[in-house]
């Protein structure tokens, strides 16, 4: 991977046909991409907890935003996609409190899980999801 690789690529492929959601997802992919550019550049701990901040805050307000339209339209997998929210963002605080305190530092391993799993999220998940809220999944 040079050096000003992106992490990850917008793709239409992850739009969910919801535009303030696919907004989200969209701004998502750009803040890893600036935290993989920052990380490349070898910038300080302080920016790089900066950038781990504006992810974690983005990804807390997207899935706060998205259980919201859940609830509303009575998903009937909220609880299920609830614990997928609960459970990165788990690990998320926790890597950078370690990060924080200097017993982990930040890698390229981290950097790829975290587009990983919002990737993945987004492509079986958040998809699913929104072919419900869309009213196009007769299963759901």
């Amino acid at each position: 991977m040079t050096g000003n690789a992106r992490l990850m690529r917008w793709m239409n492929l992850y739009d969910t046909g919801i535009d303030s959601i696919d907004r989200q997802h969209e701004n998502l992919t750009e803040l890893l991409n600036a935290m993989n550019e920052a990380w490349r550049a070898n910038k300080s701990r302080e920016v790089m907890l900066f950038r781990l901040d504006q992810f974690i805050a983005a990804v807390s307000e997207h899935f706060h935003e998205e259980e919201l339209g859940m609830e509303a339209k009575n998903y009937p997998d909220l609880d299920l996609h609830s614990a997928e929210h609960k459970f990165l963002l788990a690990q998320a605080k926790q890597f950078r409190d370690e990060y924080s305190a200097q017993q982990i530092d930040m890698s390229e391993s981290m950097l790829d899980y975290l587009r990983d799993w919002l990737r993945d999220h987004i492509l079986i998940s958040d998809r699913r999801m929104a072919r419900f809220l869309l009213g196009d999944d007769p299963s759901a």
